[in-house]
């Protein structure tokens, strides 16, 4: 899953680290503008994380095939919803509950919270106080294109990685390697 993932080298190169050596945050901020690649990285962070083999070569395992096809007990996805499309204390309530369950099929779970700007600032004071005290196994991924509107505490709680759009000539290096000619890739 990693290699789908265009350009943002030095955040693979971070996260690849912290999959090979000993974790040192359980809480991650991925910030970014909207459609750059911050939930795929997530993801594949997620999938690599949660892996019963080795979490840098794609496998099989059972692990990986229930990320596949999006059924893994270990991982938990909040999102905006309703017609606020925000997310409220409820949601996070939820997150909290299945976050104190300790993990079913592998060693971890993972907790990804997408668009996280848009929590209610009731649902940011109780994600604080999960992140606070997090439970052993657990890893939140917190994913947001305004992380100014999280609390300062919660910014404070994380590893923060800058999601930049891809260089012109990642773009073009991809689109070679896919076959298009140089022409119509430079267009990208």
């Amino acid at each position: 899953m990693w290699e789908s993932i265009i350009g943002h080298e030095t955040n693979k190169i971070f996260l690849k680290n912290m999959l090979t050596g000993e974790r040192q945050t359980p809480s991650l901020l991925f910030c970014g503008p909207e459609g750059i690649g911050k939930k795929k990285m997530a993801r594949a962070f997620a999938r690599s994380f949660l892996c019963l083999e080795d979490p840098l070569v794609p496998c099989h395992c059972r692990s990986c095939q229930a990320m596949d096809n999006g059924s893994h007990q270990d991982f938990i996805q909040v999102e905006p919803g309703g017609k606020s499309r925000t997310i409220g204390v409820d949601a996070i309530h939820q997150l909290a509950a299945s976050a104190a369950l300790g993990p079913v099929l592998s060693p971890f779970k993972v907790c990804l919270i997408d668009e996280a700007h848009t929590m209610r600032e009731e649902a940011q004071n109780s994600l604080l106080k999960l992140l606070e005290e997090p439970p052993d196994y657990g890893v939140f991924l917190i994913l947001s294109t305004n992380a100014e509107r999280l609390l300062p505490t919660i910014r404070s709680r994380c590893v923060s990685f800058a999601v930049a759009p891809v260089s012109p000539a990642d773009c073009t290096r991809y689109c070679a390697a896919q076959g298009v000619d140089k022409k119509t890739a430079a267009l990208y």
